[in-house]
């Protein structure tokens, strides 16, 4: 009896230690078949800078890897200040391959963002193939918006600017930047015979002519449409008829200028246009035949109707 127990007394720490043993190795032989950590990354900077997981999560997002992986880079990356400069010590180590790199930037943001290229190309070299890829643009918004020189014509009508509703005609030019554009004009109403009372009798035989500076928005450059704004500036010059002494007179006025205007593209450098215009006059002054009556005095409200082309330059 005595000697059965000594030898099931030896035995049972010699199992203990074999168990535990086998524990142990199934253990490192499970940590082994775990995947780590696709980035470890010691990052040193000063405040003010990104953090070390801030850089971390850039540099997998930017490299689009799973945060599990087989492979393992390993990185350290020391950030200091000196003078006006920003230098950057970078370590790392990949597939057995070890590399160390010294950049420099003008700011901590412009060199982590290189460090975070840097780290991205080693996890994944297609990195570079998207990031020299030009970034499209999505349907229906302006591309790059670059400025463009515009010719313009324009033919219609007015009224509240002469006696009666007459033609109108106006060349321009202006400087286009995506749906936002910059006019200038000169236009020219034909003269037209305006008599003090009725249909005859003394009066002047009037024309007028207009400088306007309009802004304007296109809401969509794929079918132009949107308000413009601006001023007008009209002079009109006239000579009696019916009179003794004819004699010749001219008057100016200044008006504000509100309105709308839609296009159709023909292409990629024409535009046709329709375009609707309200003038407010901020003073009415008249033109007189001395001794007779006033001939002309402009509308507290005119307008212009207008259609016309827009020509782009290259």
């Amino acid at each position: 009896m005595f000697a059965k127990r000594g030898a099931q007394s030896l035995l049972l720490p010699l199992f203990a230690a074999l168990a535990a043993g086998q524990a142990a190795s199934a253990q490192t032989a499970r940590a082994r078949e775990t995947p780590g950590e696709v980035l470890e990354l010691a990052w040193v900077a000063p405040p003010g800078c990104p953090a070390s997981a801030a850089v971390r999560t850039e540099v997998l997002e930017l490299a689009r890897v799973d945060r599990k992986a087989s492979s393992r880079l390993r990185a350290n990356g020391v950030v200091r200040r000196s003078d006006h400069t920003w230098q950057l010590e970078l370590t790392t180590e990949f597939d057995g391959l070890s590399g160390e790199r010294a950049l420099s930037a003008s700011s901590c943001r412009a060199l982590t963002d290189a460090a975070i290229l840097t780290l991205a190309l080693i996890l994944n070299p297609d990195v570079e193939r998207r990031v020299s890829e030009p970034t499209r643009t999505p349907p229906g918004e302006d591309e790059s918006a670059p400025l463009h020189v515009v010719l313009s014509g324009r033919a219609g009508f007015q009224l509240g600017v002469l006696e009666e509703l007459g033609p109108d005609f106006a060349l321009g030019a202006g400087l286009s930047l995506g749906s936002a554009s910059l006019w200038a004009y000169a236009g020219f109403a034909p003269p037209q015979n305006a008599r003090v009372t009725g249909s005859s009798g003394p009066g002047g035989r009037i024309w007028a002519g207009s400088a306007s500076l309009l802004g304007c928005w296109d809401f969509s450059t794929e079918t132009p449409f949107g308000p413009c704004a601006g001023a007008d500036f009209t002079r009109v010059e006239g000579d009696g008829i019916s009179v003794a002494n004819p004699e010749r007179a001219v008057t100016y006025w200044a008006s504000g200028q509100l309105g709308l205007r839609a296009g159709v593209r023909l292409g990629a450098f024409v535009t046709l246009r329709l375009e609707g215009f309200a003038l407010l006059p901020a003073q009415r002054p008249s033109l007189f035949l001395e001794g007779v009556g006033r001939v002309l005095r402009p509308e507290p409200i005119g307008g212009k109707l207008h259609a016309g082309a827009d020509f782009q330059l290259r």
